[in-house]
């Protein structure tokens, strides 16, 4: 994934989310990878006016190249979680 496409998925996130926070939770150092650990917070806004406020974490596992940048970024979340909070459910409540 290049540039332009890392910033289309963001610029999605930032037009669904327009109160989107990503905070860092931790940082793992091992071997040639960093681990970001994040919780990603903000109300997700629909077109038609829906409104769901949205809590997930995950982490990004982060290869470094040789030119100290990001190479390879693989992420993780729970995205099961992710689908039931956008469908108005908590993790706790029954679907």
């Amino acid at each position: 994934m290049g540039r332009s496409a890392i910033a289309d998925v963001a610029r999605g996130f930032m037009n669904e989310f327009p109160d989107l926070k990503v905070h860092l939770n931790a940082l793992e150092f091992i071997d040639n990878e960093i681990r970001y650990h994040w919780t990603l917070t903000g109300t997700y806004t629909h077109q038609n006016g829906i409104e769901r406020k949205v809590r997930i974490s995950g982490y990004e596992v982060w290869e470094i190249g040789t030119s100290g940048l990001i190479a390879n970024s693989k992420g993780q979340f729970d995205s099961e979680d992710y689908q039931r909070q956008l469908n108005g459910f908590k993790e706790d409540e029954p679907t």
